[in-house]
């Protein structure tokens, strides 16, 4: 899809958005966001539905908290395998994770598990 949404802006004439689409950095930030929300997509799917209740609630939330900590010691250590759409991006360009984007990930996965945690203080 990036390629369609780059095509269309170079047809619209907006070279100013079209750079973002050949920056190495941006393209690894946003892979990685968009496995951020697919994330917390599956989670808001999980808390839906007809047979979710509070103890089912609690039990997703936390496994979901109980993930973060495990993804930014791996991130600390470069691996990055739970992230499959920055994963796509640094194989199609075949790049390493550099310490800037290690340092992204592990200070946005620190920053998402405290926020979980003070607007659900019920799972600490």
């Amino acid at each position: 899809m990036k390629y369609e949404i780059k095509l269309f802006l170079e047809t619209q004439e907006r070279q100013d958005l079209v750079v973002h689409f050949e920056d190495e950095a941006w393209n690894k930030r946003v892979a990685y966001l968009a496995d951020i929300f697919d994330q917390l997509n599956k989670l808001n799917l999980m808390l839906q539905g007809k047979e979710t209740h509070v103890l089912l609630f609690q039990d997703s939330l936390r496994a979901f908290v109980s993930k973060l900590p495990n993804w930014r010691r791996k991130a600390i250590l470069g691996n990055i395998a739970m992230f499959e759409k920055l994963c796509g991006v640094m194989d199609e360009s075949h790049i390493q994770v550099d310490q800037f984007l290690k340092d992204e990930i592990i200070e946005h996965l620190q920053s998402l598990e405290k926020e979980v945690k003070r607007y659900f203080p019920e799972l600490s």
